[in-house]
């Protein structure tokens, strides 16, 4: 995806809002400029550090020993004509995630991953098509194993 497909996406998520409280007028934004940061990994990477919450599914892929992080329980918000009417509950299921700044092991490192996470389902019964997206991208570290 370039550059300008991803500020004319940004601009509009800015002119409708973002986040918990857009249903009330909050989280309206405007790009005033962009800049490209490059973000160096470690040479000798063997993990990855989340720089957003998260939540993964595939824990199975995980050295356990040397994943390290705190977790917190989301209570998600329902948005548009799910959170209004007759009958409607306007909350997602609680769901446990990881706090920014988890490192995770892989059993096998791979230094082309730009993410972690997974889209989680069956968070409400008023429709299987609603999902939590718990994905963060990730920085790569180095993390002493023995």
């Amino acid at each position: 995806m370039n550059i300008n497909v991803i500020e004319l996406l940004l601009q509009n998520i800015g002119k409708i809002g973002f986040g918990r409280d857009k249903s009330i007028g909050n989280g309206c934004f405007t790009v005033i400029k962009h800049e490209e940061v490059k973000i160096k990994s470690h040479k000798k990477a063997n993990a990855y550090m989340t720089l957003g919450p998260s939540a993964i599914t595939d824990v199975q892929n995980y050295n356990k020993e040397n994943c390290f992080y705190k977790t917190f329980v989301k209570y998600g918000r329902l948005g548009g004509t799910f959170s209004i009417g007759e009958g409607c509950k306007p909350f997602k299921a609680p769901i446990l995630m990881m706090e920014s700044g988890a490192i995770l092991t892989p059993i096998e490192f791979d230094n082309n991953k730009q993410y972690v996470g997974s889209s989680l389902r069956s968070i409400t019964a008023l429709s299987e098509k609603i999902v939590h997206q718990a994905y963060a991208p990730i920085v790569k570290v180095f993390i002493d194993q023995e």
